[in-house]
């Protein structure tokens, strides 16, 4: 069944949907305009982005297709403009892994998208900064993980509700901080990759004669993070939030070198760790706190504290933040 939620004009006081790319093309004064053409044209209705196709369900350990599709003001497909894409961590980002491509001719880009577990998640799209075009839509994860299943190795999302990159503003060459976001993230506990689970005791014996130990080690946290802003953009620490148990840090860290990450589409991929390996058992990041098998499932929240360059003064400080579900337990790795 086609399925279209379609963002409609805003206003009179929005500029075009193409103005970000083509401002030296034309004036940028209060009028209302759209990109048609090739041209701007005064007095037109803003354009649109649009899901054309979009499954409202997939099972886990499944892939579909989705299609995203950008209109100008009288309703033609804008081509070659930059769409940005991001889930909800769960909702893996297949293709494009980046989660941005370019529309085509006809002004369409398509993607896939995963599901890792079970739920409900938001997948979300933007045009360039400047056009103010938002679109978002909730997919159910169903069915139980089947065994041995382990994510979509190398995927992209999982920024949504996390400071990612379905802003408002901001964008290359933009001075909003919007535009500086955590694209995607990706779990690894004792080695293993994109684990959805964090295990706090190595108390299994592996091997056919149970006389070897079982993997284990820290839980870290793999992050890529990228710059859309005009300015370079550096985090010097973060802090743990784990409801119903406590906040840890703040925990220090550089994103990238010289001072941060590049500006105008900067990306740095970050690993930190949250949680420690100690005395075959694990302790919080940043405190000495011991991890009690029987924490469960929590939505796990890593908030990072930043500032973007300005000329040769830091602007005031910014936290950009990703969520991510986790369940903390004795985990048998040594079928893993």
């Amino acid at each position: 069944m086609r399925k279209q939620l379609l963002i409609s004009a805003l206003g009179g006081s929005l500029v075009a949907l193409a103005m970000v790319f083509l401002a030296s093309c034309g004036g940028t004064s209060g009028d209302d305009k759209s990109y048609s053409g090739g041209s701007y044209v005064a007095d037109g209705e803003i354009g649109s982005i649009s899901f054309s196709t979009l499954p409202s369900s997939i099972p886990v350990s499944q892939v579909s297709g989705f299609i995203v599709g950008v209109r100008d003001g009288s309703g033609a497909g804008v081509g070659d403009i930059q769409v940005s894409c991001d889930t909800e961590e769960g909702l893996a980002l297949v293709e494009p892994t980046s989660g941005r491509e370019m529309t085509d001719s006809s002004g369409t880009m398509s993607g896939k998208i995963g599901c890792e577990r079970p739920g409900s998640y938001q997948i979300g799209c933007r045009t360039p900064v400047g056009a103010n075009k938002r679109v978002f839509q909730r997919v159910s994860c169903t069915g139980e993980v089947p065994d041995g299943f382990t994510g979509f190795p190398g995927a992209g999302g999982g920024g949504l509700g996390g400071g990612g990159l379905i802003s408002d503003d901001g964008g290359s060459g933009g001075a909003d901080t919007s535009g500086f976001g955590i694209q995607s993230a990706r779990v690894l506990d004792g080695g293993i990759e994109n684990a959805f689970a964090v295990d706090t005791t190595q108390v299994n014996t592996c091997g056919d004669n149970a006389d070897e130990d079982e993997p284990f080690g820290d839980a870290l946290v793999s992050m890529d993070f990228v710059n859309d802003t005009n300015s370079r953009v550096d985090c010097d620490s973060y802090t743990i939030t784990v409801p119903g148990v406590d906040t840890f840090g703040p925990i220090a860290v550089n994103l990238g070198v010289s001072g941060g990450i590049a500006p105008n589409g900067g990306e740095a991929q970050v690993t930190v760790p949250l949680a420690l390996s100690l005395s075959g058992g694990k302790v919080w990041a940043g405190s000495a706190d011991t991890i009690s098998s029987s924490t469960g499932f929590k939505n796990v929240e890593l908030e990072f504290t930043c500032s973007k360059e300005s000329g040769d003064d830091d602007s005031a400080e910014f936290t950009r933040s990703i969520t991510l579900g986790l369940t903390f337990t004795n985990v048998n790795r040594c079928t893993s």
